[in-house]
């Protein structure tokens, strides 16, 4: 009989338990992270060295190195665009 209640205990807890996490974080294999929280449509992740990436759905991308240099690409334009710490840029344009 125990072992019959803990077989249906063990198959209903998944069954109740709600399907939509709130958030979520990973740590990365060398240092790091990867974080989402539910309704902001960013995901950012760090990396050990101190650099990061930020993508904003429907937004873009924002990539930021250790030393301040920067990349960015915003959806649907077609363009990214590099900058680095002492002020000097380049911008790709798609075609």
């Amino acid at each position: 009989m125990n072992n019959v209640v803990i077989r249906l205990v063990a198959l209903l807890i998944p069954a109740l338990v709600p399907a939509y996490v709130g958030a979520w974080s990973h740590a990365n294999a060398y240092g790091g992270g990867t974080y989402h929280a539910p309704g902001s449509g960013s995901t950012t992740r760090t990396d050990y060295a101190g650099g990061s990436e930020t993508h904003t759905y429907g937004q873009g991308t924002t990539a930021t190195g250790r030393y301040g240099d920067t990349a960015t690409h915003q959806a649907g334009s077609g363009q990214t665009t590099a900058t680095n710490q002492y002020g000097g840029s380049a911008t790709h344009t798609y075609g």
